[in-house]
């Protein structure tokens, strides 16, 4: 688990990567804060996966080698669910078809392709094996679903069309 930076680096930490903020491209059911323009500052401790906050760091193991959840993110669309998330694999292979947007898909679990061999990825973030998170290419949480909807290729292409800004 990261540490909280000195006092002298959390300047420079809230200024990366510790705030959460609200906007269209952050889907949530938290209410709308009342200055639109808001920032709230979090300390590392505080980045869990939240929506609208920088995506969390955590070890993990993908061929036997250590790597960090942070190494799992590209240049598109990053959707993390757990080791019972195959549908969400199937679900965004259809939305990122359809809306021509790509999106990779990463199962994190303790028998899952990439492992979370000490329980870290889900203590820290909270996320059960059939839940989901679904993370910008500028490395926010743009989007969570804490349980496998009915539906996870209607709820996820509903989110990214909000996301994107298209009906």
């Amino acid at each position: 688990r990261p540490t909280l930076p000195a006092e002298e680096e959390r300047p420079l930490f809230y200024m990366v990567a510790g705030y959460k903020y609200r906007s269209a491209a952050v889907v949530t059911d938290e209410p709308a804060p009342t200055d639109p323009d808001a920032v709230q500052l979090v300390d590392a401790e505080e980045l869990r996966g939240e929506p609208g906050t920088r995506v969390p760091h955590a070890w993990v193991q993908r061929d036997g080698a250590r790597i960090s959840t942070l190494d799992l993110l590209g240049t598109s669309f990053t959707l993390f669910a757990g080791s019972a998330g195959t549908p969400w694999m199937a679900a965004a292979d259809k939305v990122s078809t359809s809306l021509r947007v790509p999106i990779e898909v990463h199962l994190i679990g303790p028998d899952a392709g990439i492992r979370d061999v000490d329980g870290g990825w889900a203590q820290l973030t909270g996320l059960s094996p059939d839940a989901a998170m679904l993370v910008r290419p500028d490395d926010f949480v743009a989007w969570r679903a804490e349980a496998l909807p009915e539906s996870p290729g209607t709820d996820l292409h509903q989110v990214l069309c909000r996301i994107l800004g298209r009906d």
